[in-house]
């Protein structure tokens, strides 16, 4: 069961997505952002949705870009299940996150704590099968008050 206290529907969560929905006059401080794969790096949309004040993101792969829509799915094709999710990360640097550039290994260079907040994301990702966001795009479509807005969802538990 999956309880959230607010959250909004942020397409790909970037900077024109997000100053959409600022214009539409919806409230993105403090929600969890919902959004799709695609056009932009993982990392940027996190970082795009917490420089709006957001607390956490949940990514899919939308069928039509990378599934389904597209083709035959794994194991008879290319194509993501609609259950699969997409593998990465949202990092800002290449290699271990702790020791950028250098080898890790037991007593080498490991980043200070405030070289890490630095480069590490500043809210929660969490990537999740298209499957999963139906019932929460279901329930943002069934609570927006405007048809325009990209949508907002509520104090509702799903599962």
């Amino acid at each position: 069961m999956l309880r959230y206290q607010a959250s909004c529907l942020c397409q790909l969560c970037r900077v024109e997505d997000l100053e959409k929905l600022v214009e539409l006059e919806v409230d993105l401080i403090g929600k969890i952002a919902v959004c799709r794969y695609g056009k932009i790096f993982r990392g940027s949309k996190a970082q795009n949705a917490y420089e709006k004040g957001m607390i956490g993101m949940i990514l899919y792969s939308d069928p039509s870009d990378s599934g389904s829509k597209k083709g035959d799915v794994y194991p008879d094709g290319q194509w993501l299940p609609d259950t699969g999710v997409q593998r990465g990360n949202v990092k800002s640097v290449k290699g271990d996150i702790s020791t950028h550039l250098y080898p890790a290994y037991k007593g080498g260079y490991h980043a200070s704590g405030e070289e890490l907040a630095k480069i590490a994301p500043k809210i929660p990702v969490i990537p999740i099968p298209y499957n999963d966001i139906k019932p929460i795009h279901a329930l943002i479509e069934a609570t927006s008050n405007n048809s325009r807005r990209m949508g907002q969802l509520q104090n509702r538990t799903i599962g």
